[in-house]
């Protein structure tokens, strides 16, 4: 019997942006991290505020994202070759409080035996 890797994605968070409280640091967007070890993240700005995004909990911006657009963000080493954002991983944004919503989601690969 073969086995086939599927992919998957986890639960979907949204996070408020109008209930950021932290400003001017950065706020986590999912506090208790990754559920699973993901090789995309894809984040999508459902405002009008251009928010700077951790991916390493530290207080640097690593990226930004432009108003109401999505961003697909791939696990990659030096070569190429793919790899995992941990599982655990916390994605932070750093932008003062507005209406609007950022979506978090990630992608991840099973063994479907």
């Amino acid at each position: 019997m073969s086995s086939k890797t599927i992919v998957k994605a986890i639960p979907m968070v949204s996070f408020d942006l109008s209930t950021i409280v932290l400003f001017p640091n950065f706020t986590p967007i999912n506090p208790d991290g990754l559920p699973e070890a993901c090789f995309m993240l894809r984040i999508i700005n459902d405002s009008a505020a251009v928010p700077h995004l951790n991916f390493s909990k530290q207080e640097i911006s690593q990226d930004f994202m432009h108003r109401n657009l999505g961003l697909n963000f791939y696990a990659r080493n030096r070569s190429g070759k793919n790899v995992n954002f941990p599982k655990g991983t916390v994605v932070s944004i750093k932008t003062p409080p507005v209406q609007g919503l950022i979506h978090l989601v990630g992608y991840y690969t099973v063994l479907n035996r």
